[in-house]
């Protein structure tokens, strides 16, 4: 398997969780990034960097921020100076609260074909501790969109561990996305990175995480 991870360096806002490279989107950097990125992939394809690749991941921060013009221009990069197998799983991470159904549907006629949707909790209180930009409804309706446009193919993220986060609530997620029915669920604990604005709060007593009890609950849970 050969592939390739393209990384989107921009947020609307930073998680308070988030260790990853990413700076704000209102960046002038960020028009300039897609001309950019397809140069960087023209260089590496006059080195000899072989294809034809079988996966290709759109990460970031928060790839649904670029137009499905940018995206179909990079992928038609990666297919001109790489190769591309014919079964090749293009993925690309979206924020539910960044997409609309048209540019759903643009990312699948740029050749998309599995979509990671940052869910992370269908309750409004833990999205708000969390950072995030969507509600619990917008990120059903992307779902809901996300089949519309054609993708047969989506995966969920949900996070557990949460401040104030209890059994019973994790459970009441984990119904709502498995009663959505994505093909892929990706879960994952809380884990209080250095230098992130939530490590600096709960080194000073401000910020209270699940115990390992409590996490070793949830993810028996999460198995079961």
């Amino acid at each position: 398997m050969t592939s390739l991870y393209l990384h989107i360096p921009f947020c609307r806002r930073k998680c308070p969780y988030c260790d990853f490279f990413s700076t704000p989107d209102a960046s002038p950097f960020f028009a300039r990034y897609p001309d950019l990125l397809v140069t960087h992939l023209g260089q590496l394809a006059r080195c000899g960097t072989h294809g034809p690749f079988t996966t290709v991941f759109f990460g970031g921060g928060t790839p649904s921020l670029l137009s499905a013009t940018d995206i179909a221009r990079i992928l038609e990069t990666v297919r001109s100076g790489f190769g591309l197998t014919d079964a090749a799983e293009i993925s690309m991470e979206i924020n539910p609260g960044t997409v609309t159904p048209e540019r759903l549907r643009g990312y699948r006629d740029a050749g998309v074909t599995r979509l990671s949707l940052g869910v992370q909790s269908l309750h409004p209180e833990f999205l708000r501790t969390l950072g995030r930009i969507h509600s619990p409804n917008e990120a059903i309706r992307a779902f809901e969109w996300a089949r519309v446009a054609g993708f047969d193919n989506l995966s969920c993220d949900l996070m557990f561990g949460l401040p104030g986060q209890s059994l019973e609530t994790l459970e009441g997620d984990l119904d709502r996305v498995l009663g959505m029915a994505p093909e892929h669920l990706s879960i994952y604990g809380l884990t209080l990175e250095e230098g992130t604005p939530f490590h600096h709060r709960h080194s000073r007593g401000e910020l209270r995480i699940a115990d390992e009890d409590l996490s070793a609950l949830m993810y028996r849970r999460i198995h079961e």
